[in-house]
């Protein structure tokens, strides 16, 4: 999973100006519960030239990475402008749901500059691989529970009773 908290070895665009002087990334992510699944809204916003000139040129693009630890499921959802609508049936995900906004390099770029660039990376051209990310918003989760959850409700399969008389463990099988 992408951390926002993470070191990178050239500068990112965040939610604050760390790697940039005034340069930042926001995502605002809605979630809305459906009958069968999740509609995940994001309204993507950045405030420098440079990396807005890089979007339009799909040179980059805004993604959403979205992983649920319970079943597995990790998918980077790519958009192709500022709004981005996603659904996630009840099917592939369950309880904790992690997603977190970002930018990623969608071809390589060999000199990666910004004017913006913070005094410590200033002057400095870096390689951008394919797939790297070149900004990163704060990480969000939340809760796939269902209302008719049937994991939730089952009853265990197994019933232990104490007796005290007994001196050896043994079992009782009331079905096949």
């Amino acid at each position: 999973m992408l951390n926002s908290l993470m070191t990178y070895p050239y500068p990112i665009l965040r939610s604050q100006p760390i790697d940039y002087k005034t340069g930042t990334f926001d995502a605002v992510i809605v979630k809305t519960n459906q009958q069968a699944g999740f509609d995940i809204t994001v309204s993507y916003s950045v405030n420098n030239d440079q990396i807005k000139e890089l979007l339009d040129k799909r040179v980059i693009a805004y993604a959403l990475q979205i992983q649920c630890i319970s079943t597995w499921y990790r998918k980077l959802v790519i958009s192709d402008s500022e709004k981005q609508s996603i659904f996630l049936s009840s099917n592939i995900i369950h309880e904790r749901v992690d997603m977190c906004p970002c930018i990623i390099a969608m071809e390589d770029i060999d000199n990666f500059t910004n004017s913006d660039f913070s005094e410590d990376f200033a002057g400095i051209p870096f390689k951008i691989n394919k797939g790297e990310v070149v900004a990163i918003g704060e990480r969000q989760k939340f809760d796939a529970l269902y209302k008719d959850d049937i994991i939730k409700k089952s009853e265990s399969i197994v019933t232990f009773v104490n007796d005290e008389k007994c001196k050896a463990m043994h079992c009782e099988w009331e079905f096949e």
